[in-house]
């Protein structure tokens, strides 16, 4: 169309009546003939006649033409994500973000008119993807494991905290993100600290010191506890005490700081790795006597190193060691403890882990599978029968076969990209019941300031004080307010029922 016109948007009042019926035509006869199957540059050049049409004052038209491209973006996104990964679900919207807002700066020329309704579009439509907060703090949580320690690294970081602001339910963000950061944090993979920094300065401008101070509580746990370590590497000189040559590195964590699923599994380590925990337990309890430690398994992992034996019959079908080889194989610490109990025999069932190990049954399983499913030559376990599930009477062996061009081997761990529907649900109970304190709070925060209120203006006002933290609608308000006449915060008025008193 530029090229057609050969004008930009300061001329286009020289464009007389005839062009402005050519381009309502041609609008008009591209989405008679299937909008839905044109690429991104014919996409473009619609929207370009779309916005010209503005131009020549054709309002009702644009608007007209305008509310029809967006639904049909909407569901041409919406067909692309059906089949597409997190990382390109959320590619997709920032790349929708960036046409709107190009066609924003230029020709609407920063518009507050038309800029409130792109925004209102854009929240709209973001928003009304499920399970979107968790996408999106994903798709960060990608960026800073990878190498984006760069101007397209901070670019790409702005465009995605631009979209955070869009979101309605802000707190359900902050929850995944919390959660991914301490992943992040407790896997030391997190390409730099001077990008999580920035991140997290980001993030206090939308959400503000409060959840900064969170993020920051939890980064402190990881400084403390190397300062801890240093102390302790001194005491065991001072004590002259002997690790049996294990190199111990321990995490304290202040427990309400993080987001983890504690597990509580008083699972049973093996007898010099429970002496060196030991160790260590008396040391931090001597020096910090109003604290208890809780060992929690399941975050934790280890460098283990390992002996392979190729094994072939000879003619007396006896078995002949050959060819002994070792690698340094990194596990979980549930897969320390099973991988260990190989030096006391050469088979296991699963049973009989499970009952020696004491490890939480899920977690087992978890530990044994990433273990076996690999390539025959990479996977570090043999089960028979081999089948893909786990019975109790299943045994597992070393796979003698093992082979590897890397002494340093990583194990995989089982691990999901997004949450299953039932950690959703826990998620969502735990969130409610957050949200249930906080609506608790600002009722009684509110009714201690006004001490008699009618029923509308206070649920007018609990709403207006949490709507920057999640959307709250009138009827769960009203729920609050009855568990708390319940328990005897406030009391309905004699006169008046919709009218409540606040009791001291």
């Amino acid at each position: 169309l530029q090229q057609k016109f050969k004008f930009d948007s300061e001329n286009l009042n020289n464009i007389n009546q005839r062009h402005t019926a050519y381009l309502s035509s041609l609008v008009k006869d591209k989405f008679e003939n299937g909008v839905t199957h044109f690429d991104k540059e014919q996409l473009v050049a619609l929207f370009k006649a779309i916005v010209l049409l503005n131009y020549l004052n054709e309002k009702d038209l644009f608007v007209q033409y305008y509310e029809n491209f967006t639904q049909i973006l909407k569901k041409i996104i919406d067909n692309k994500d059906e089949n597409n990964t997190i990382h390109i679900h959320i590619q997709n919207l920032l790349n929708l973000k960036d046409i709107f807002d190009i066609f924003l700066k230029r020709p609407f020329n920063g518009d507050e008119t038309y800029k409130k309704q792109i925004d209102f579009d854009l929240e709209c439509f973001i928003n009304s993807k499920q399970h979107i907060s968790e996408y999106i703090s994903l798709f960060i949580n990608n960026q800073l494991l990878s190498d984006c320690n760069n101007d397209d690294g901070n670019m790409i970081l702005d465009k995605i905290t631009a979209l955070i602001e869009y979101l309605r339910d802000k707190y359900d963000f902050q929850q995944y993100y919390l959660k991914h950061f301490a992943q992040r944090l407790l896997s030391k993979r997190s390409i730099s600290d001077n990008m999580e920094n920035k991140m997290i300065s980001r993030l206090r401008i939308i959400f503000g010191p409060q959840f900064e101070h969170h993020l920051k509580s939890m980064n402190n746990d990881i400084l403390i506890s190397k300062t801890n370590m240093n102390k302790f590497q001194a005491f065991l000189v001072q004590e002259s005490l002997d690790l049996h040559g294990i190199d111990l590195s321990m995490l304290v964590l202040t427990r309400d700081f993080w987001p983890l699923r504690y597990t509580n599994n008083q699972c049973n380590l093996p007898g010099t790795i429970q002496q060196v925990y030991q160790c260590f337990h008396n040391f931090y309890t001597k020096t910090e006597k109003n604290r208890r430690l809780i060992l929690e398994p399941s975050c934790g992992a280890a460098d283990l190193t390992l002996a392979f034996y190729d094994r072939l019959k000879n003619e007396q079908s006896t078995i002949k060691k050959l060819n002994e080889q070792k690698y340094l194989l990194h596990v979980s610490t549930y897969q320390m403890i099973v991988l260990m109990l190989f030096n006391e025999k050469e088979s296991w069932s699963f049973e009989e882990i499970h009952e020696k190990t004491n490890i939480n049954e899920h977690h087992l399983q978890c530990a044994l599978l990433s273990l076996v499913r690999s390539k025959t030559k990479t996977k570090v376990l043999v089960k028979q029968p081999k089948r893909s599930d786990i019975q109790p009477n299943d045994r597992f062996y070393v796979n003698d076969s093992f082979k590897s061009k890397h002494y340093f081997v990583k194990v995989k761990q089982m691990r999901r990209k997004s949450e299953s529907n039932q950690e959703r649900q826990e998620a969502q109970l735990k969130v409610e019941i957050i949200r249930h304190h906080e609506i608790d709070a600002a009722i009684v925060r509110i009714m201690k300031m006004h001490k008699t209120m009618q029923h509308i203006a206070l649920i007018m006002k609990v709403v207006h004080s949490l709507k920057e933290r999640f959307q709250l609608t009138c009827k769960v308000v009203e729920t609050r307010i009855e568990a708390l006449i319940e328990r005897e915060y406030l009391s309905c008025t004699t006169h008046d029922r919709k009218q409540y008193n606040y009791l001291a």
